[in-house]
């Protein structure tokens, strides 16, 4: 997946858990949150890319 795809990926899943957050976020929106962020694990997955470590075990 090229990197401008999981940027757009990652900014639409920042902005969706942002209005989740701000509990403006309807059923839809975490449906599509929910979708964009197993695309962006895939892409990790698949292109062997690691997390970054603020997202793993222990993170604040």
């Amino acid at each position: 997946m090229p990197r401008r795809r999981i940027d757009a990926l990652l900014a639409s899943a920042l902005r969706l858990a942002r209005k989740a957050i701000e509990e403006r976020a309807s059923a839809e929106d975490l449906e599509e949150l929910a979708v964009v962020i197993l695309e962006i694990d895939e892409a990790i997955v698949v292109h062997g890319e690691s997390a970054p470590r603020r997202w793993g075990r222990g993170a604040v």
